[in-house]
């Protein structure tokens, strides 16, 4: 493939992003806004930032702080700090100490991304 991404996406176009086939996440996108920049020397670095996901903790109504990689398919792997005491009484295999923070990616929880 050798096309510019103008050449393909245009203002309230929907599509779908497979993110590393080793461990994927699919990202549904959407373009919401074209802006037309005037010519400059220097790059862009941004194109957009997702909001923070608010995602709850699986025991309790406080945020997550905490995911657990290997808890997260099967028996809710979304920790607050008060309740990593119920991920000890899962029969998970990763200590406590492993756990990852939840950070602001559709990555969060998935191949040991941490946000860095």
């Amino acid at each position: 493939m050798n096309h510019k991404i103008k050449e393909v996406l245009r203002e309230k176009t929907k599509f779908s992003y497979t993110y590393d086939f080793g461990s994927s996440t699919k990202l549904d996108l959407n373009v919401v806004n074209v802006f037309k920049a005037g010519e400059r020397e220097e790059k862009i670095s941004v194109l957009a930032r997702n909001n923070q996901p608010e995602i709850k903790c699986s025991h309790c109504d406080n945020l997550a702080e905490f995911v657990c990689p290997d808890c997260i398919y099967n028996s809710g792997g979304w920790y607050c700090s008060n309740c990593l005491d119920k991920h000890e009484e899962n029969d998970c295999m990763r200590e406590t100490d492993n756990l990852l923070p939840v950070v602001n990616s559709p990555r969060a929880g998935v191949c040991a991304y941490s946000g860095s």
